[in-house]
């Protein structure tokens, strides 16, 4: 089955200009034209256009993206510089996802404290709240967000009588 660019962009969600800066770029090989200059894109195009976004999502640049590419056109003979490519993106995308992960568990600890702020209205609402008090899901969270050095998941002080950090007395 063949597609016009509208018809890919339909098909994968890609705008229209994406799939031309594709093209540009020399990353959807092999790209037929009619007598009108039309591109006609077929199934091989559209695991291409699914690789070069996965790739894209990894944090490849177009650069990047279009060497692999290069490389596998190149066939079997470069199949060592492929598999360390994808070694050193699994390494990165391993360190990303550690971020990720205690970036959400802060945002998480974050959003629980102030739902609770926002429904007491004031900040001091930890300050008579042990850690009793707090959901044993969000305890365990702020335990390991502490743990591995995040300051942040320290505010608010709870059952100490005294005020979170921040110039207002309020928190981050």
């Amino acid at each position: 089955m063949t597609y016009t660019v509208n018809e890919l962009s339909k098909r994968t969600g890609l705008s229209i200009y994406t799939i031309r800066y594709y093209a540009r770029e020399g990353l959807l090989l092999d790209v037929p034209r009619n007598g009108n200059g039309v591109r006609f894109f077929n199934e091989y195009h559209l695991i291409l256009l699914d690789t070069i976004e996965c790739l894209k999502c990894c944090g490849m640049s177009i650069g990047e993206i279009k060497e692999f590419l290069l490389w596998t056109a190149e066939g079997d003979s470069t199949l060592p510089q492929r598999l360390e490519l994808f070694e050193k993106q699994e390494a990165a995308l391993e360190q990303k996802l550690q971020k990720l992960e205690q970036a959400y568990a802060m945002v998480r600890y974050k959003r629980w404290m102030y739902t609770m702020a926002n429904q007491a209205g004031t900040m001091q609402v930890f300050e008579k709240m042990g850690d009793s008090d707090v959901p044993e899901d969000i305890l365990a969270l702020q335990n390991k967000l502490v743990e591995q050095g995040h300051l942040a998941a320290t505010v608010p002080v709870r059952g100490t009588g005294t005020k979170p950090a921040g110039r207002d007395g309020s928190g981050l």
